[in-house]
């Protein structure tokens, strides 16, 4: 009994016969946790600030090998435990440096399960929430569902409403019913909540989201009444706009011009050159089909330049060699010399920057006088449509635009 206290006793003050080598072995455990602390506030800077981890090169001390990398042989620079680690793995003393992809991705994924399991922490104690939901393709064209919730969120210092981004799942089956399934099994079997809490949906207006028979929402409406659909407002929004601008034909035929003039100066680097020198402060802007928002950029490069503009396409049509760029840039200077087109120009940006709407004629009358274009409209010949009985009224085409 004497004998096996002492030893206990030994042990525990690290006295035994093997005192070194247990020295050893905390040490190098020691090492090895800090180390990896090192590693994981590496991780915590590049996912936080959006960074690429990884390059074209995995190897240390080569050229392009990546964020991650890069701050590691950063830290071999002025942190004394970073430095002793990298010089073991250049001189090969060690093959175990946990720098390779693998480790980079599981210290990720360790990670981002942590958050996860925090946010669903906070969404059970919430007990209400809503759901967010939006799919898209990637860039190895899988369709993946964003799954996002929406709570409020109660701590003993303030009450926030949070809006918490919880993952991306593959879909195979695009319809209402194929992305209703994958979301109610991902609620129920991996987050492990309760759809009866669910007070609220929000989707774009997709068919298969907010279609009416076989749309997601109807799907969960009919399984959980409390959960109430609420469409996107700005994706409404931006639907209302753009469909207001198609029904107008000077609307449509502006962006077309819009269009027209950014592939022509695109095209090759010596015209976007010519474009850049007649332009400052903007540039020109592709007009997206899908955001009205993103196409003020593209208005606010020719409303706020339009002589820049129009003398960039003549300098361009009189000194370029290629016959199809040089009728191009014509065609577009005939469009820009038209009244019409500046007020159509100043009409659409105001609504773009909502602005009030009586300056509009002001506005480009001003543009026309300084272009020392004649600011009326061009007559719109009358066109009578045939009766085909005498008691029918005249139908008369309105001439003023």
């Amino acid at each position: 009994m004497n004998s096996w206290i002492e030893a206990s006793i030994r042990l525990k003050n690290f006295c035994g016969i093997d005192k070194q080598l247990q020295k050893q072995i905390e040490d190098e455990k020691s090492r090895w946790v800090a180390i990896l602390e090192r590693m994981m506030s590496i991780v915590f800077f590049l996912a936080g600030n959006n960074l690429a981890f990884r390059g074209s090169s995995e190897t240390l001390y080569t050229p392009n090998n990546g964020n991650f990398l890069g701050l590691v042989q950063l830290l071999g620079k002025f942190d004394n435990v970073m430095m002793e680690h990298l010089r073991r793995v250049v001189n090969k003393e060690t093959n175990v440096h946990y720098f390779s992809k693998r480790i980079q991705n599981e210290l990720i994924s360790l990670l981002g399960s942590e958050v996860r399991n925090n946010i669903m922490n906070m969404v059970k104690s919430a007990k209400y929430f809503s759901i967010i939901m939006d799919c898209t393709p990637d860039v190895s064209h899988v369709d993946q569902m964003s799954l996002t919730f929406r709570f409020v969120d109660v701590n003993e210092e303030e009450v926030e409403v949070r809006e918490c981004f919880v993952a991306y799942k593959p879909i195979c089956d695009s319809s209402g019913d194929g992305i209703t399934g994958l979301f109610l099994d991902t609620i129920v079997q991996e987050f492990d909540l309760d759809m009866n809490d669910c007070r609220g949906q929000g989707y774009d207006n997709g068919a298969n989201m907010v279609g009416v028979n076989k749309g997601v929402q109807s799907g969960i409406l009919n399984l959980y009444p409390r959960a109430f659909f609420n469409p996107c407002g700005c994706h409404s929004l931006n639907l209302v706009i753009a469909d207001a601008a198609k029904s107008s034909v000077k609307s449509i035929s502006l962006f077309g011009f819009l269009q027209r003039l950014f592939v022509l100066f695109s095209g090759l680097t010596k015209r976007w050159e010519v474009i850049s020198k007649h332009i400052e402060g903007l540039s020109l802007k592709k007009a997206c089909e899908t955001r009205w928002e993103s196409r003020v950029s593209s208005l606010a490069a020719v409303r706020f330049n339009y002589t820049s503009v129009r003398d960039a396409l003549q300098n361009l049509h009189k000194e370029t060699n290629d016959s199809v760029a040089a009728s191009e840039a014509l065609s577009l200077i005939q469009n820009m010399e038209q009244f019409e087109f500046i007020v159509t120009i100043v009409a659409c940006t105001v609504v773009a920057f909502s602005v009030v709407a009586s300056s509009t004629i002001i506005t480009a009358k001003e543009i026309a006088s300084l272009a020392e274009i004649n600011p009326v409209f061009k007559a719109v010949r009358s066109r009578r449509k045939k009766r085909l009985f005498e008691y029918e009224a005249v139908d008369e085409t309105p001439t003023d635009p």
